[in-house]
């Protein structure tokens, strides 16, 4: 794959336990659904297991263990902390799992379609994001992947308490709102997406003058130097842009969860995926290691215009 020896060591030592957290993830993920269906909002609080794990890890064995273990092995063993948690919210889960509860019954042809929609625009999301964020950083010096890596674990850690917390509060609203047939969820989407864009414009002010103490305080330990606070809180800055479009395309993404229109999902995260591609391609070596977070922000906004029908009824809506 073209990688440094130092990129190669630190992807086989991190893979193996990587690879542990797959089979844990899905069994969380599947728990954590049945805990939403039942209205047990528990799982928001379960759901910063993982990254209190992660931060607790950094912070005690950052001396005592190399980094690359550490980032691994802490970030499965949250992961089998979050499941465990699940497992004792939903102490009924262990019963469903037994093979002799379970049965097979297949879906319509119609669920069928809505599912491969719904994998094939999960697939191009996860290709658009770190994925290839790591894939374009691997033709840069090591110095800057890692700066990279830095700068990701805030952006994530923002953006993913963002989705909870949208995804918690807005889709049962919008999905009670769409079964009363009023088109309410239309007026809904436009004002909580104007809100929520300004949000994300206040987060993107707070973030650009706080990032540098952020990153002093969780990182500058041992061979992590003022510098290096410096260039990651550069890089952090300019993946912040993507904040007001990010939570804008939150809101919209919801609502087009809850029309069903998952063709339409596809297709923005496709073109958003072919944006970010091109960018990187053509402009990489010219930008530096900021390009990758500017193909983001642009990614986002691709993302963002497709998704702009769900503003409105379909076709098919109007003329019924």
């Amino acid at each position: 794959m073209g990688l440094s020896p130092d990129t190669a060591l630190a992807v086989s030592v991190q893979a193996p336990g990587f690879a542990f957290m797959v089979p844990s993830g899905v069994i969380a993920t599947i728990i954590s659904a049945r805990l939403m269906a039942s209205r047990r909002q528990i799982n928001s609080l379960l759901e910063a297991i993982p990254s209190f794990t992660l931060i607790s890890g950094l912070l005690i064995f950052e001396r005592h263990l190399a980094a690359n273990s550490l980032l691994a092995w802490f970030t499965c063993l949250g992961m089998f902390g979050y499941l465990g948690a699940l497992l004792l919210a939903d102490r009924s889960a262990f019963q469903e799992f037994r093979p002799r509860r379970m049965a097979l019954e297949l879906p319509s042809s119609s669920r069928l379609q809505e599912i491969g929609l719904i994998l094939a625009a999960q697939t191009a999301f996860v290709l658009g994001g770190l994925f290839l964020d790591q894939l374009a950083a691997a033709s840069l010096p090591y110095d800057q992947n890692a700066t990279l890596a830095y700068a990701n674990r805030l952006l994530m850690l923002i953006t993913s308490l963002g989705a909870t917390a949208v995804g918690r509060a807005v889709l049962p609203v919008l999905a009670e709102a769409r079964l009363e047939g009023k088109g309410q969820e239309f007026e809904l989407t436009r004002r909580w997406g104007i809100n929520l864009f300004m949000a994300g414009v206040v987060s993107y002010g707070l973030g650009y003058f706080l990032a540098p103490v952020g990153v002093r305080i969780l990182f500058e330990h041992g061979e992590f130097t003022p510098q290096d606070t410096k260039n990651v809180s550069d890089i952090l800055r300019a993946g912040l842009m993507v904040l007001p479009v990010y939570f804008l395309s939150l809101m919209l993404s919801q609502s087009v969860v809850v029309q069903r229109r998952f063709g339409l999902l596809l297709i923005s995260n496709l073109a958003a995926l072919a944006c970010k591609v091109v960018i990187i391609m053509f402009f990489l070596e010219k930008w530096g290691l900021p390009l990758i977070m500017y193909a983001t922000v642009a990614k986002q906004t691709v993302s963002l215009l497709f998704m702009i029908p769900a503003l409105r009824p379909s076709r098919h809506e109007r003329n019924n």
